[in-house]
């Protein structure tokens, strides 16, 4: 659970949900979760962990009143730091995994882009730019104390068995309490216990080495062909692409792009770049006189363990002394919803760029980009953690098979 600030006002966000039932209950899954505070919206639970306080809106209620489709999906950008809330309901309920925080933009979108269904109103705030929503004002959200987190309640023993307690000896009580407290731990154990979620980050400079690599060994250059695009982004997100294989969404990878050159037989360098992008790529299309290839990068994202993020002041520092002697333009900026960013641009060989960020704590980078002759454009942005589901991160790290088979990439 976190507090996301949306439209100027606080909002408890990353709620575990659960069916309402009574208030023993919730007591032992309060304990099991580890979430102090709790809210209630129609016929589900809202657990909340330490983060948060009592008296406290959560969005997901308000905006479970706020709408009245039975099936919704909702994106909401926090004023700051760039987060992104996104909450669903099905059927009128939210599923356990309906109430998750992403750390930008393109996070939020390609979790969207899984969800979406046809006819289900997908609601957005106008920052995020969501193709299709329907605009959503969080100032206009109305606020009740039945949408508050209140304490959870605690598991406490009954009056009827502390006054049975006081007629038996003390080896006897000892025994039945310790079988009432065995039989409380079984019942316990048999909730659904919460999806397993992993603090996660880019490893700093690695979606650079991992884009060197894998340029080495699938080069470019194709005779009678313009190369126009060469990129490696930490997280792929390109429809085109994913139309042709889903499981490419959210992964580093590298893509290149083509044109043949005015003057040459289509056929036959069609031909030509058949073969070289059957060679090395693990998926590729060649159409008249375009072409593009895409193969997977070394993982980019790490379990963050936690540990102080510099400032941004330090971290301008930082940048500045260790990337000027290699950097032609460096570049920050900041939106209202996306972190410090930074954009530098220098001459090739990557190596360079890499040598010069790597040493650089507190840096993600996010994309790289070929100029050409002129060399590359690197973007990065500030340490910025965020949590997947554990399942998600180990598939991440897990390389794809190729299309068509059952092989995983060696």
């Amino acid at each position: 659970m976190s507090t996301l600030v949306i439209s100027g006002r606080p909002w408890a966000a990353g709620l575990v949900w659960r069916q309402r039932s009574h208030r023993a209950s919730e007591a032992r899954m309060a304990r099991r979760f580890h979430c102090p505070f709790l809210v209630h919206s129609g016929a589900r639970t809202g657990f909340a962990g330490p983060d948060g306080e009592a008296g406290q809106v959560s969005l997901g209620a308000a905006l479970a009143c706020h709408i009245d489709d039975a099936d919704w999906i909702a994106l909401l950008a926090d004023d700051g730091d760039g987060r992104v809330a996104l909450l669903r309901q099905v059927e009128g309920a939210f599923p356990g995994d309906g109430d998750e925080i992403h750390p930008g933009r393109d996070e939020a979108l390609g979790a969207l882009e899984r969800l979406r269904r046809p006819g289900v109103p997908v609601f957005a705030t106008p920052a995020l730019a969501v193709d299709g929503a329907i605009a959503l004002d969080a100032g206009g959200l109305s606020v009740t104390a039945a949408m508050e987190l209140e304490a959870a309640p605690r598991s406490r023993a009954r009056p009827w068995k502390i006054a049975a307690a006081a007629s038996l000896s003390g080896a006897t009580v000892a025994g039945w309490l310790m079988a009432g407290d065995l039989f409380e731990d079984r019942q316990e154990a048999a909730l659904p216990a919460p999806p397993a979620h992993v603090e996660v980050a880019i490893a700093g400079a690695t979606l650079i080495e991992a884009c060197d690599r894998a340029l080495k060994s699938s080069p470019v250059d194709v005779p009678g062909w313009n190369t126009d695009e060469i990129s490696c982004t930490a997280s792929l997100q390109d429809p085109g692409i994913l139309a042709e294989w889903p499981a490419f969404r959210s992964r580093p990878a590298l893509v290149v792009r083509w044109s043949l050159e005015p003057g040459h037989d289509i056929a036959l360098f069609r031909r030509l770049m058949e073969e070289h992008v059957t060679r090395s790529w693990q998926l590729s299309s060649v159409i008249g006189r375009t072409a593009w290839s895409v193969t997977e990068l070394d993982p980019v994202l790490v379990r963050w363990t936690g540990g102080e993020r510099p400032a941004f002041l330090d971290l301008r520092k930082e940048v500045d002394r260790m990337a000027g002697p290699w950097a032609t333009t460096i570049t920050f900026q900041r939106s209202p919803s996306q972190p410090w960013t930074v954009t530098l641009t220098g001459p090739p060989p990557l190596r360079r760029a890499h040598d010069a960020l790597a040493p650089v704590a507190g840096l993600e980078i996010t994309r790289v980009v070929g100029t050409g002759r002129a060399g590359w454009r690197i973007d990065g942005r500030m340490l910025t953690p965020h949590r997947l589901l554990e399942e998600v991160f180990e598939a991440l790290a897990t390389p794809l098979a190729a299309p068509g088979t059952g092989e995983q990439d060696a």
